[in-house]
């Protein structure tokens, strides 16, 4: 028996189907933590260069290093859009992770490294003003578009979360906002205390050329609140609805035409 039309061109689509292409990104590196344990969270993978954080950002911090923390990017891509993601938290691989922190560290004892190369401080993301906005990445896609759907892997730790990601600060964001310049949508629901793909998130049509993502930090509403760290390993954009409901659909009418041809 011959298969419908409609299933040959539904078997035939690729499971990366829908996903568009970012032909560059600009958005401020990331950081760094303390020099004595030497994490470096930068986007190493930008523009092709592997060289920023030494030794996969495991070997010490020099100022010449440190110069590169929030400095701004634009014009190229990496690790966000390299379609590799990871498993492991920062703490066990930092090569996957950018990840910017939330205020200006002025502690000494954390900040000032030895010797004459010594780290003078760490920086945050806000500068001189602790959770004063978020971080803000502006994605283009080379032509219009339109953008159905969003999704984000990222480092998802609250209170009762991974020791180590609680004890470094690093948190679940507050929300990631999607905008077009005219639309915004905003994902609030996140995975528990893990390291995974949050749901995708519904853009409603969004048109344009570029997206702009910003990463809002807990501080933002809470001004007690600790500083703390944001990750990010990788994000998708699509131009058809929720690629899972899609395949899921697509799953659907293959067990009804399988039941309609064991019927004939």
């Amino acid at each position: 028996m011959r298969t419908p039309l409609w299933l040959a061109v539904l078997l035939s689509v690729p499971a990366s189907a829908g996903l568009l292409t970012v032909t560059s990104y600009d958005m401020p590196n990331g950081g760094f933590g303390s020099p004595f344990q030497a994490n470096c969270y930068f986007d190493d993978a930008y523009g092709g260069s592997s060289t920023l954080c030494p030794d996969g950002g495991m070997a010490p911090i020099t100022n010449a290093i440190a110069a590169h923390a929030y400095e701004p990017l634009a014009g190229s891509t990496g690790e966000l859009t390299d379609g590799v993601t990871t498993t492991q938290h920062w703490h066990e691989n930092n090569q996957p992770w950018v990840g910017w922190l939330d205020s200006n560290q002025t502690d000494p004892a954390y900040c000032l490294g030895v010797g004459p190369d010594a780290i003078d401080l760490c920086p945050g993301i806000n500068g001189t003003t602790p959770g004063s906005g978020p971080v803000e990445i502006v994605f283009h896609f080379g032509g219009p578009k339109t953008f159905l759907a969003f999704r984000y892997h990222g480092s998802f730790n609250d209170t009762t979360g991974c020791a180590a990601c609680l004890q470094g600060s690093v948190w679940t964001p507050l929300s990631v906002e999607i905008s077009d310049g005219v639309t915004t949508q905003t994902l609030t629901n996140f995975p528990s205390n893990t390291v995974a793909w949050t749901d995708w998130l519904d853009l409603a049509g969004m048109t344009g050329e570029m997206l702009v993502m910003r990463l809002h930090f807990l501080s933002e509403v809470n001004p007690d609140a600790p500083n703390h760290w944001v990750f990010a390993d990788e994000v998708q954009f699509s131009d058809i609805p929720e690629p899972r409901s899609f395949a899921l659909l697509g799953a659907g009418l293959l067990a009804l035409s399988v039941c309609r041809i064991r019927r004939l």
